[in-house]
């Protein structure tokens, strides 16, 4: 029955209907125009369905990201992560950094990527965090990551602790691309502080939790942090925020 009535029915006359329904039982919620381009990509498919994210909340995030990694394609610099856990957006900037190289005739790996992740979960929430969130939430084992990550082991190198344990090892280095995704108020003003002094002009830092009312705790970091710089930042309607560092 389903096939026969998408037959008769065109995408966008299925989406009203839908909408429809929908706004009756969560009138508050605001529908995303269906008929988008990238959502035919089947490379981009493809990614999200090795990390099990099909038409899930976060295919929109993961597109905004792979689109500002093109922002940073010609500018010197190591990239990082500050929380992984599975590793979609490691293997994201890693797919990136591959892509670069080849489109310079197969040169060496040009940057190194870092990611930095307790593989404990969340540390204990503070004051500014709310209560939504939970100590442990999003534990993953550090092999896992690597078999996401098996097509890239040589290109990144994966430090285990709470943050800011381990970014001392890494204190020489200079950064094109920074993501930060720990949720927390403590962590993310912490690796805010540790990577923006090392960020390469025109370089670029995402904050993934930014912009929800369950996360605070980032939100006031973010915005605590950026209020003495000179540089905005930038909000995007699929949550989160990004920063061009000047």
């Amino acid at each position: 029955m389903i096939p026969v009535i998408r037959s008769i029915l065109s995408l966008t006359k299925r989406f009203s209907l839908v909408v429809r329904f929908a706004r009756i039982a969560l009138p508050e919620y605001r529908f995303i125009e269906p008929l988008l381009t990238w959502q035919k990509d089947v490379d981009f498919n493809e990614y999200l369905r090795k990390f099990r994210e099909p038409f899930d909340y976060n295919d929109y995030r993961r597109f905004a990201l792979r689109e500002l990694l093109k922002l940073t394609s010609h500018i010197p610099g190591d990239t990082a992560e500050v929380g992984c856990y599975t590793g979609a957006t490691s293997y994201l900037i890693l797919k990136h950094i591959q892509e670069v190289s080849r489109q310079r005739n197969g040169q060496s790996f040009p940057k190194k990527h870092f990611i930095f992740d307790s593989f404990l979960g969340l540390s204990t929430p503070g004051p500014l965090d709310g209560n939504h969130w939970s100590p442990q939430r999003f534990v993953i084992e550090e092999s896992r990551l690597r078999e996401n990550l098996s097509m890239f082991s040589d290109e990144f190198t994966c430090y285990a602790g709470w943050v800011p344990q381990r970014f001392g090892e890494v204190e020489d280095r200079r950064f094109s691309f920074v993501h930060i995704d720990v949720d927390l108020y403590d962590p993310t003003k912490q690796s805010l502080s540790f990577f923006y002094s090392r960020m390469t002009k025109d370089g670029v830092i995402v904050i993934d939790d930014y912009g929800f009312d369950n996360n605070p705790g980032v939100n006031i970091a973010s915005e605590e942090f950026f209020s003495t710089k000179s540089e905005r930042l930038i909000a995007m309607p699929t949550g989160g925020a990004f920063v061009i560092k000047r």
